[in-house]
């Protein structure tokens, strides 16, 4: 199992790195990209909802109206381009280094909490998958029905303030399927093919490895003799 380290963001950001295979097609892999890109989005967006919410509640600014009013009804449903048009340019993903082989990483650059998200979700994921492969078919399925809820409790904790600002169930439940239930689900399919495993955070100054060319490539070839 992959150990997790503990981070601390610095200027550049954190790093999440992802495991996997390497063997897939070209298709798969630009369609990872796409929806591993969408995911930190959502989540990124999700996380300023609730850093707008505890500064509303901590200066006692809310003016009574609906919490959903504030924060995010003017710009829903929350599609893929509008929620990337809320993502400073400093604090997108970046791919800052890939391996790939079996089992290879994907390593990625951006802020801790979103990426915190996205590696609890394919972590706790990956584990019951490996629940399932010791049970029959008809216990599998109910572990996965029994499951399917925990698939959000990783962002529970955080959203008690949007209760003490107003928001009702029926509105978290609308904000957490829209905004991030839906994004996150999108990487199943990649996890279940074993493009990706699981991730840990790691430090984002690790060194890039060196990939060692073969000595034949680097000796000059000899003159042609004419």
């Amino acid at each position: 199992m992959v150990s997790t380290l503990t981070a601390t963001e610095t200027s550049q950001g954190s790093a999440l790195r992802i495991y996997g295979d390497g063997d897939a097609y070209v298709g798969d892999v630009s369609g990872f990209l796409r929806d591993l890109e969408y995911a930190y989005n959502s989540a990124y967006v999700f996380d300023s909802i609730l850093e707008e919410a505890e500064e509303l509640y901590r200066t006692g600014n809310n003016p009574g109206l609906p919490i959903r009013n504030l924060l995010w009804m003017a710009w829903w449903p929350p599609t893929p381009e509008k929620v990337a048009a809320m993502v400073p340019e400093a604090d997108r993903l970046r791919l800052i280094g890939v391996e790939l082989h079996s089992p290879g990483f994907w390593d990625f650059l951006g802020k801790l909490n979103p990426l915190e998200v996205l590696r609890q979700y394919l972590n706790d994921r990956h584990e019951r998958q490996k629940d399932r492969e010791f049970r029959s078919p008809a216990e599998a399925r109910k572990l996965e029905l029994e499951n399917q809820s925990l698939e959000l409790d990783i962002i529970e904790r955080k959203i008690g303030i949007l209760k003490q600002c107003g928001a009702t169930d029926k509105d978290i439940a609308l904000l957490k399927e829209q905004l991030l239930a839906q994004s996150l689900r999108q990487l199943n399919p990649y996890q279940n093919q074993g493009l990706i495993l699981e991730g840990e955070i790691v430090d984002p100054n690790i060194e890039k490895k060196k990939i060692a060319l073969p000595q034949r490539l680097l000796t000059s070839p000899p003159l042609l003799q004419v």
